[in-house]
């Protein structure tokens, strides 16, 4: 890391890019550009356009831009462990966390298979220091 702007105005991508660009110029570093790496927000791929634009870089966001690989495995785990919609198993352990229903949470991971098991086992190892 560089450096840390405060971004004025709006969290978007074109004000997002002003406070890169501005890192950029001042450790002169705009022939080293070489890709982003980021996730899915459409913020970013706004912001690497307008980078582009006012760099006068000659090429485009597609051919600029790599996702994080973490970001896509979670995303592939989570397809993978809640289906469409992850937020209602959320909704559910929180629930019954809210509600200290011990039974319930681990019910409702160990209905997601080996991996829910297995989620099961590491969280009662780390209840106690001894384990």
């Amino acid at each position: 890391m560089l450096r840390l702007y405060r971004l004025k105005g709006p969290y978007s991508g074109e004000n997002i890019a002003e406070a890169i660009i501005a890192v950029i110029k001042t450790y002169k570093i705009i022939n080293k550009i070489g890709y982003f790496v980021l996730n899915n927000a459409g913020l970013n791929d706004t912001c690497v356009s307008a980078i582009i634009k006012r760099l006068n870089i000659k090429d485009i966001k597609e051919h600029r831009c790599l996702r994080c690989l973490g970001y896509v495995l979670n995303l592939l785990v989570k397809a993978m462990l809640f289906g469409k919609n992850p937020e209602v198993f959320k909704k559910d352990i929180t629930t019954a966390a809210i509600l200290g229903d011990e039974k319930a949470a681990l019910w409702h991971w160990r209905s997601k298979g080996a991996l829910g098991k297995l989620y099961n086992v590491i969280n009662y190892i780390h209840l106690i220091l001894q384990r």
